[in-house]
């Protein structure tokens, strides 16, 4: 009854300290978006865990991650 179903789910894991890691290159930084793109049309879900670069700094998702996970950028706490 079920055959048809998928029986698995594909994720991938993104660890990084880099809240902006294309600022000076805005190919790079398409690619990187229509790659994350693909990766939803092919239901791949992107399980991203943010490291800080030092104790005092904060990661800041809407530098880029939020285009790259689909985030509402209204609705993150700041």
């Amino acid at each position: 009854i079920f055959s048809d179903r998928k029986k698995y789910n594909l994720r991938l894991f993104l660890f990084t300290p880099e809240d902006h890691p294309h600022a000076h290159g805005t190919n790079e930084r398409e690619q990187a978006f229509n790659y994350a793109k693909n990766l939803a049309n092919a239901e791949v879900q992107i399980e991203l865990f943010p490291l800080k670069k030092a104790a005092d700094s904060r990661f800041d998702l809407r530098r880029f991650y939020v285009n790259v996970l689909n985030l509402d950028a209204e609705e993150m706490n700041e």
